[in-house]
């Protein structure tokens, strides 16, 4: 039994290994990708156009893949975007102010940064953030509002979708973007979940 655990732990230890280098490459690849500059729209988002509200955890290629597949897929649908996060604070931030502060300021950097990108690309962008202690409830009380404020706001998340779906990986790999929209969708609100594909190799565990 031992022998087994060990063995186990060694080919989830190698699955997360091999999920991190394909997110290693994709930030590589997206994160400094060249964009042609557009005249950027200054001003605030209009309270009656349609409106992107991205959903993202930290500046990443998974949120910039986000973006471009929303442009992708509807394209001249969208001129503004938000961008919404939750930081959540947990045992490993929670040990005083300065760590919830801290906590605070990367959060806004990295929404900044999606901002500035697409800024870049022509488009209006703002954000909006909650520091919590609990990222869906959060997420969804956040939604709420900005549904109140852009009445044509449409909810994007990004969810990793392995080319080998195995039962194990709903264990391995946590379905935050599917429990979100869940609640979004049970409150009215109109939200999509966006594929990000993870090929994987025949030895994967």
């Amino acid at each position: 039994m031992t022998s087994l655990l060990v063995a186990l732990a060694f080919l989830v230890r190698r699955h997360y290994e091999r999920v991190r280098e394909q997110l290693r490459r994709l930030d590589d690849t997206l994160l400094n990708i060249p964009v042609r500059p557009h005249e950027q729209k200054g001003g605030e988002i209009p309270r009656d156009e349609a409106v992107a509200v991205m959903l993202v955890n930290g500046f990443s290629g998974l949120g910039i893949h986000t973006v471009l597949s929303v442009q992708t897929l509807f394209p001249h649908q969208y001129r503004n975007y938000l961008f919404v996060s939750v930081g959540v604070v947990d045992s490993a931030t929670f040990k005083g102010a300065a760590e919830v502060g801290a906590l605070k300021k990367q959060t806004v950097e990295d929404l900044e940064k999606y901002v500035a990108f697409v800024g870049r690309l022509g488009f209006r962008a703002d954000l909006r953030y909650s520091i919590a202690t609990e990222a869906v409830e959060n997420v969804v009380t956040l939604c709420e509002e900005i549904r109140k404020e852009f009445p044509r706001s449409i909810f994007y998340l990004g969810q990793l979708i392995f080319q080998n779906d195995r039962f194990y990986y709903r264990i391995l790999h946590n379905e935050t973007a599917f429990a979100i929209q869940r609640r979004l969708q049970f409150a009215g609100l109109q939200a999509v979940v966006l594929p990000i594909r993870v090929l994987e190799s025949r030895w994967t565990a």
